[in-house]
């Protein structure tokens, strides 16, 4: 059996692999580890059931003052999120959050780089008019955007959690449900992709 440390290093980049993508010329003094130990990581098969409990994080963020939540996206849109409730859309989730009375911030990194399939500019005007902090994210080519999906919920009471690899859009509830597979994270980790989304945010690269 693999050692823990054979194992980061056939599945993490190394600090010479992010510098031969450029990546560290973008953030060249950025704080994220190359990878953490004792994270807790639940497997998320289907990609129904991701969107699920991304909604249901996004009502526990709703019911506790103080709470914050990144969203970060390749695609969106206002679909529904559990088949035939109409109270589930994706875009006007964020928004209950954002304009609930507990003080909550809502944050959304929407990719820019999807222009060359989508024009998601309408979506990110309707959310920002609503209460949402949201602007396009330029900080990544189109050929390496399609890995940049994450969601941080941090409520104000409890650890943060995070969800990783799936879109929350319409026409991307997959049939085979595998088709995007997700992971969801307890533990260092969400610091990290909080980081993350903090120094994307701040690029000036970005698109307000």
């Amino acid at each position: 059996m693999p050692t823990l440390q054979e194992l980061k290093d056939k599945w993490f980049l190394s600090i010479g692999q992010f510098d031969e993508y450029g990546l560290t010329i973008r953030h060249p003094d950025s704080l994220i580890s190359l990878s953490t130990d004792d994270n807790h990581v639940v497997p998320i098969a289907e990609s129904q059931t991701y969107r699920a409990i991304w909604y249901s994080l996004l009502q526990d963020a709703m019911a506790t003052p103080g709470s914050r939540v990144f969203h970060a996206t390749w695609n969106i849109s206002n679909a529904e999120i559990i088949p035939s409730d109409p109270n589930s859309k994706a875009m006007d989730a964020l928004i209950a959050v954002a304009n609930e009375w507990g003080g909550q911030e809502v944050y959304a990194l929407i990719n820019a780089r999807t222009k060359f399939a989508y024009n998601l500019d309408d979506e990110v005007e309707y959310l920002a008019a609503r209460g949402v902090k949201a602007i396009l994210d330029t900080n990544f080519p189109a050929a390496g955007t399609s890995h940049q999906k994450f969601f941080v919920s941090k409520l104000s009471n409890v650890e943060g959690t995070a969800l990783v690899g799936c879109d929350v859009a319409g026409g991307f509830n997959s049939d085979p449900g595998v088709h995007e597979v997700g992971v969801m994270i307890q533990g260092q980790a969400v610091s990290d992709l909080e980081q993350s989304f903090v120094e994307r945010w701040n690029s000036p690269y970005n698109e307000p």
